[in-house]
């Protein structure tokens, strides 16, 4: 969406960590109010909490554990080439990724689970909670190491993306721990796994108790206090008022902050590929992700 010389970009903001960077630079060079809606800091009462754990009230923060626990099934497994639908100009669709012949069923939507277009349920869904781990610790740069491991299990079908995933981020002083999950705790059960509670945002582990779910706990799993974390006016109303004021600062997910927590996708889709050792075919299907 864009209002005269303003921008507003949905998530993940750019294909490659590169593409990121330059799209900072453009906005910095030409004043451009830009807003990427990672996350959830237009929520009220989200700020105050994690001023409260950056304050030492649960004393140090040890680690910060990202989670997106959702379920994903499989999308089919095609005996050849698909046919494209009539009403799409496939060279437009395909946009900067190589046009290739349609090897799923659905073009829409599958298109999140093959590296060309997608980049897994990590980079469409986890983004908005990685974002917020990197928020809750302040960090304003690219971690210094980033190791990640998964796979697609459960079924075999067309989609190359990981559907379990974890993620290290080598962030200092504490570390943030992604895990994405695609599969119900059990089979024939729709139910997720939980962790602390939760099976998709952010804990925060201290030396003196955790945060989720908007409380902070002891060590004994006691309640401390609450945050009222509720929805705000939302990024929608935030970016209107920083097109009026004309002040950058004024947005909640500026475009630096877009690039940073969209970067960290990247890293860990690129660190997951680099340690998988797929097949031979795989491999030659399997490209480093676009991360669209």
């Amino acid at each position: 969406m864009c209002i005269r010389d303003s921008v507003y970009v949905e998530k993940p903001m750019s294909h490659t960590i590169r593409e990121g960077r330059l799209m900072v630079q453009a906005a910095r060079k030409y004043g451009r109010i830009v807003q990427c809606p990672h996350g959830s800091r237009s929520r009220n009462g989200g700020a105050e909490a994690l001023q409260y754990v950056r304050e030492g009230n649960l004393g140090k923060v040890l680690s910060v554990r990202g989670l997106r626990f959702g379920p994903r099934g499989s999308i089919g497994k095609v005996g050849g080439p698909q046919p494209v639908p009539a009403t799409v100009d496939y060279d437009l669709w395909s946009g900067p990724a190589p046009i290739a012949e349609l090897a799923r069923q659905n073009l829409h939507y599958d298109w999140h689970w093959v590296w060309p277009t997608g980049n897994g349920d990590f980079g469409n869904n986890g983004i908005h909670f990685i974002d917020i781990c990197r928020w809750v610790l302040g960090a304003n740069e690219l971690p210094r190491r980033v190791i990640s491991i998964g796979g697609r299990f459960g079924y075999i079908d067309d989609g190359q993306t990981p559907n379990t995933q974890i993620l290290f981020y080598d962030y200092r002083p504490a570390p943030i721990i992604f895990e994405v999950r695609g599969l119900p705790r059990d089979k024939g059960n729709k139910a997720m796994d939980y962790y602390y509670g939760t099976s998709a945002g952010t804990v925060v582990h201290c030396e003196k108790g955790y945060f989720v779910g908007g409380w902070a706990y002891d060590n004994d799993g006691k309640k401390i206090r609450q945050f009222q974390v509720t929805e705000g006016a939302g990024h929608h109303a935030n970016f209107i008022d920083a097109v009026r004021s004309r002040k950058p600062g004024d947005l909640h997910a500026e475009i630096l902050e877009g690039h940073l927590s969209s970067a960290l996708c990247h890293m860990g889709n690129i660190s997951c590929l680099l340690y998988t050792s797929p097949s031979p075919r795989d491999r030659t299907r399997s490209r480093m992700p676009s991360s669209a």
